[in-house]
């Protein structure tokens, strides 16, 4: 089994977490008005393009989003919105040059359970800033606890559909899980947006791990979970070697020769391959 990161042009309609950040982590948000042009232009691009947003988020110097598209089409609307969104604050601001670091980051998102994990990242965002996720106006959290209208560009559904319990409304509902925040693994803290992800999403993987190798302790008698997470974040996500080893506290020569390894038993060891073309595909879109 081989699994790798594909490109994002070409991809069938799926979920996925994107970024940017400012050139140099600059702000790339000078005053309000700016973050109103750049909610004004996400609008008009993913309707432009046929994409639903999931969940947005603008942060002083980068942003996130979250949406449900293909990967040509977003692509596209990225190209698009960074672009337009640039040369009218360059315009606004008298400035000159980039005014973000490159093409935008994505990362595609496989399961259900990960989609509302992103959801709730992207909204715990404002956290770093001291605002509250429920007071911070310049995010979709607010739609979700039911204190803003949804535009029609948006689409709550499929996290809902994911938090959805018996006796709450979906507001309540949601505001309970945006509150279940996990105790976080203490890792150095980094002032990059992009990284920062990487490691919550380590950390989601290795949850998922856990709870997945329950009864399976014949088929990973020979697989330590920090080796199967670090495998899957390398293989199958694509989050770079050294990040993962900051997480586990190895050296990023470790996780490489740990992933060639766990990569050369898929020939030798059918059962463990089928566990975790599993992992990847569980619990699959519906």
């Amino acid at each position: 089994m081989s699994i790798r990161v594909r490109k994002r042009v070409g991809l069938p309609k799926s979920w996925f977490h994107v970024m940017n950040r400012g050139a140099r982590k600059v702000s790339i948000f000078a005053d309000e008005d700016d973050r109103a042009i750049f909610r004004g232009l996400m609008a008009k691009f993913a309707e432009r393009y046929s994409i639903k947003i999931l969940g947005w988020c603008l942060m002083p110097n980068h942003y996130h989003l979250q949406p449900d598209c293909e990967g040509t089409p977003l692509t596209l609307m990225m190209r698009d919105l960074d672009g337009t969104y640039a040369r009218v604050f360059n315009g606004r601001h008298g400035t000159t040059g980039c005014l973000f670091q490159g093409p935008f980051k994505s990362m595609l998102i496989r399961d259900r359970e990960g989609l509302a994990y992103v959801n709730r990242y992207i909204h715990l965002n404002p956290l770093d800033l001291g605002q509250t996720p429920a007071g911070y106006r310049w995010s979709s959290c607010g739609a979700y606890l039911g204190l803003k209208p949804v535009p029609a560009w948006m689409d709550l559904e499929p996290v809902l559909q994911q938090l959805r319990t018996p006796d709450l409304t979906d507001a309540e509902a949601y505001g309970f899980y945006l509150g279940q925040r996990r105790k976080r693994r203490k890792v150095k803290r980094r002032q990059d947006p992009v990284g920062d992800f990487y490691v919550e999403w380590i950390r989601h993987l290795e949850e998922r791990c856990i709870e997945m190798t329950v009864g399976q302790e014949e088929i990973l008698s020979h697989c330590s979970t920090p080796t199967l997470v670090a495998w899957m974040a390398q293989r199958a996500y694509g989050i770079p070697a050294d990040t993962i080893a900051k997480f586990f506290g190895q050296s990023p020569g470790a996780v490489r020769a740990a992933s060639v390894r766990v990569q050369q038993r898929f020939s030798e060891d059918p059962n463990l391959a089928d566990f975790l073309q599993r992992f990847i595909e569980s619990p699959g879109r519906k």
